[in-house]
């Protein structure tokens, strides 16, 4: 790979060139770079200060969706350039055990492993969208599946997280080895425990500390470990957004069937049903 003219003058015209470079380069690069272009570009590293971040970061996400873009990367670290880009800090050695490992090419779980510093600072400098920002916060988060953890563990993670980040993390810890591949099966497997109830959210907090609360996060317990929630004998479903008391529209139904019996009270029902007999 080389520049087309004099490097130093075409990196001079748009610095941005720079990243461009390293992008081309894994994608279509075979064998060494061209001393001269490195040379330049190891020298026009301070000028990339002048870029936007969303230059910078469209440049960076199209790198890293490449099929190897390790070599760019190590080759980016000798020259100054991922530090110039990633002053948060980056491990391009765990980058490429990430992709040896047959991880995913997604440019964002790559950043993930590539990032060394904090998530949400890169976030802010970058200037990522909202989703990008939300994604790697999570990817970086706290529970990690392993190999060794049972259904009951695993129902719990997929409690607070979805079976996808739960398996992108497996790619940023693990390998593509048989007990991480039987790991990431089971995690797909699983179904994800869904808790219904309306004050399950509030279960920890102040307001649901009493007897109520106790009682929703034992129910939410319970369907976390693989119980069922039965309803009570004799209830039925309300539907949603409906303020009418059941008993009235039991009565309800009873007089549009014609089953109302003689002699109910029929005064709380609307005019249009009346009692029959």
């Amino acid at each position: 790979m080389r520049f087309v003219g004099d490097p130093a003058t075409r990196i001079a015209e748009d610095y941005l060139r720079i990243l461009r470079f390293f992008r081309f380069f894994a994608r279509y690069g075979a064998g060494p770079a061209d001393p001269a272009a490195l040379a330049a570009i190891r020298g026009g590293v301070p000028g990339m200060a002048r870029l936007s971040v969303e230059r910078v970061w469209a440049e960076l996400s199209g790198l890293l969706a490449a099929p190897d873009p390790c070599a760019s990367v190590r080759l980016m670290a000798e020259l100054g350039v991922l530090a110039a880009v990633l002053p948060e800090g980056a491990d391009p050695a765990r980058l490429a055990r990430f992709v040896a490992a047959g991880a995913p090419p997604d440019p964002l779980l790559r950043l993930a492993a590539l990032l060394t510093g904090v998530a949400a600072a890169l976030a802010a400098r970058l200037r990522l969208s909202t989703a990008e920002r939300d994604r790697l916060a999570v990817l970086r988060g706290r529970a990690v599946p392993r190999p060794g953890d049972d259904d009951a563990a695993l129902r719990r993670m997929l409690a607070e997280e979805t079976a996808a980040t739960l398996l992108d993390r497996t790619w940023l810890v693990g390998d593509a080895g048989p007990e991480w591949r039987a790991l990431r099966e089971r995690i797909a497997a699983l179904p994800r425990p869904v808790f219904s109830a309306g004050g399950s959210r509030r279960a920890g907090s102040r307001r649901g500390a009493g007897a109520t609360g106790r009682r929703i996060a034992a129910r939410r317990q319970a369907v976390v470990a693989g119980g069922r929630l039965r309803r009570r004998p004799g209830r039925l479903p309300c539907r949603t957004g409906t303020r009418q008391p059941l008993r009235q529209r039991r009565r309800m139904t009873e007089a549009r069937l014609g089953r109302f019996p003689a002699g109910r009270d029929c005064s709380r029902l609307p005019a249009a049903f009346h009692c029959l007999g």
